[in-house]
């Protein structure tokens, strides 16, 4: 799994915790908590992994970020997806009527891409489907 996955990475780059001892004097050896190590990043999936992996081992990194795409932790799922409905078809709203000779437009498009005869054919060799065509606007804002 993901998390014994970072450890291994951990424990092949620093001194694994079971290594840690210090010794005071010749007659005794204590054992030594192991510091926080390091620094962790994620991204998206990485963040989530990350997270995981920080719920679940006892010496997290000094450091952690997180850069995006990280799914809200006191949220219930359904109420953050029903949020981020909300929130797109508001945006589409605000769209649609900012430039209204779309909706028929937008329209056309969808009824030809959906159709099964001459398949749109794109540059790299990939098929521009209605939903492909549908998540541009992601890409705007």
């Amino acid at each position: 799994n993901i998390v014994k996955d970072a450890e291994a990475v951990k424990d092949t780059l620093l001194l694994s915790a079971s290594s840690l001892s210090l010794s005071l004097n010749d007659d005794a050896e204590e054992e030594v908590t192991p510091k926080p190590w390091g620094a962790a990043l994620g991204q998206s999936f990485g963040g989530f992994c990350m997270m995981s992996y920080l719920s679940l081992i006892p010496h997290p990194p000094k450091i952690c970020l997180l850069t995006g795409g990280i799914a809200p932790m006191l949220t219930p799922v359904y109420d953050a997806y029903d949020s981020l409905w909300d929130r797109v078809k508001e945006r589409n709203f605000r769209y649609y009527d900012q430039y209204p000779g779309d909706i028929t437009l937008v329209k056309r498009i969808v009824r030809r891409l959906l159709s099964e005869n001459n398949p749109v054919v794109l540059p790299s060799g990939g098929i521009l489907t209605a939903r492909r065509f549908l998540q541009l606007g992601i890409s705007l804002g």
